[in-house]
């Protein structure tokens, strides 16, 4: 079976269930070893700035990578997305390729 890596996965509409009904999946990795993908519409009920206050990071951005930030510092509005139903305690920043 070929790859879906770097893929989008679209539920039909007919899908009812409720972790993937009406999603969109950005497939990260699909090999034989297994497939890992993140859910990429689904809106969390936080910005990147309170993200950021809970687990007491400062919102300074590496070289090249810019945080939006409002007049205080902190990293404003910038949303943040549910990735899915399995380890929802862990999270992941997709990004272009280094050097792009």
């Amino acid at each position: 079976m070929p790859s879906v890596a770097h893929h989008y996965l679209v539920a039909m509409p007919s899908l009812t269930d409720p972790q993937f009904g009406k999603t969109v999946v950005y497939v990260a990795e699909h090999n034989a070893k297994g497939a890992m993908g993140l859910i990429v519409n689904r809106p969390a009920d936080m910005s990147l700035g309170m993200l950021l206050e809970r687990i007491d990071i400062a919102p300074a951005a590496p070289i090249g990578i810019s945080v939006t930030t409002s007049g205080d510092g902190s990293a404003g509005e910038t949303p943040v997305f549910l990735g899915g139903p399995v380890q929802p305690d862990r999270g992941f920043v997709l990004h272009e390729p280094v050097g792009k």
